[in-house]
């Protein structure tokens, strides 16, 4: 028996806790013991019932880019590992340590929304609808909010990942799951997504059978598209084989949940690249900083990849080096695409909401 069956089945006495306590909590809010918060704007909530990277943040940024256009709009996150406290009304000066690495990364791309980072996302809400705001937000995003249960969204969105559905998962400690896989039932939209850009309707069909989604609730796939790596620091652009086809070499650096489709990406152009894999959300020490120093001014034609949640951290630690440094490193960023021609099917859902809510 394989080593990894054995340690699943030690651990499922304590998953079997660990779910009672989650069940009967989610009862207890279901059932209106604990109280859940509606508030008088619409509300959008994008999260998952799983550990790990499910591609939230591509996700909230392909919410804002179709509803920025019609609405003044605010994400709102717990700002996960960020080193402030409290509630943080995110500024143009406001810092990825402040803030949390992935709104951060939002912030520099859409300037025109409102990033607030808080534990306490009603206290976030309620201070984005004082008078003192200006303009007025008429819409919010919550982000990583599946089991912030003391707001009551009026849309839920739940992700899975095609590689790691949520229906081939255990409950934490056995797995990886934050809840049973019967919480599903609680979203409005269900997002299969990393998907192949190849996945057939068959195959989606048989996911979407083993999903069972309850009656109304809707069942999206997704992929992710790359786009054109850019300086983090000048953000200029260079498509990715013109990139590589100037550099010798070439380190691909990733501190996230499942980097596996992005050293991919890396090695598809720069086979030669060497990974470096660290854990997520990584803060990175000064002795790495210092190897990432050594490697920019001792290689041939050095280049660094990395993702835009990275850059986020390397930014603000690399802003004052020496321009060699600054000149090496690259994000490659990612968006969120819809499978079987279903955009416009999912952008109606949305913006549908939103016009009845505002």
């Amino acid at each position: 028996m394989p080593l990894l069956r054995i340690l699943r089945y030690l651990l499922a006495p304590f998953a079997l806790i660990y779910s009672l306590v989650v069940c009967i909590r989610n009862a207890c809010y279901e059932r209106g013991l604990f109280s859940s918060v509606s508030f008088p704007l619409p509300v959008i909530a994008v999260g998952n019932i799983t550990v790990g990277g499910t591609g939230k943040t591509p996700l909230i940024e392909y919410l804002l880019r179709l509803l920025s256009g019609g609405s003044n709009m605010a994400v709102v996150s717990r700002g996960y590992r960020r080193k402030s406290r409290g509630l943080v009304m995110a500024t143009p000066s406001s810092t990825a340590a402040e803030l949390g690495d992935e709104p951060w990364q939002m912030m520099r791309r859409f300037p025109g929304v409102r990033f607030v980072a808080d534990a306490d996302r009603c206290e976030a809400i309620e201070r984005l609808m004082e008078s003192d705001i200006k303009p007025k937000v008429d819409a919010v995003l919550l982000d990583d909010a599946m089991q912030y249960r003391r707001v009551r969204p009026g849309m839920l969105i739940m992700l899975t990942d095609y590689s790691h559905p949520i229906y081939s998962d255990y409950p934490f400690p056995m797995g990886l799951m934050r809840e049973p896989s019967a919480a599903r039932r609680r979203a409005d939209i269900i997002i299969v997504t990393k998907c192949p850009p190849a996945l057939t309707r068959p195959s989606a069909q048989s996911i979407i059978r083993r999903l069972s989604p309850r009656p109304g609730q809707r069942v999206f796939f997704s992929t992710i598209a790359y786009g054109r790596p850019y300086n983090i620091f000048t953000h200029e652009e260079t498509e990715m084989a013109a990139l590589l086809a100037g550099h010798g070499d070439v380190i691909a650096l990733a501190g996230i949940a499942r980097p596996r489709p992005f050293f991919e990406r890396v090695k598809s152009f720069a086979p030669a690249a060497r990974n470096i894999a660290l854990p997520d959300h990584h803060s990175f020490t000064a002795s790495e900083l210092e190897e990432l120093r050594k490697f920019a001014l001792s290689s041939k034609s050095p280049l660094i990849i990395t993702t835009e949640k990275d850059a986020s951290r390397l930014y603000s630690r690399l802003e004052k080096d020496d321009s060699r440094i600054r000149d090496t490193i690259y994000a490659l960023p990612i968006r969120a695409e819809f499978l079987f021609e279903e955009q416009e099917t999912f952008n109606k859902i949305i913006l549908d909401y939103v016009r009845r809510n505002k």
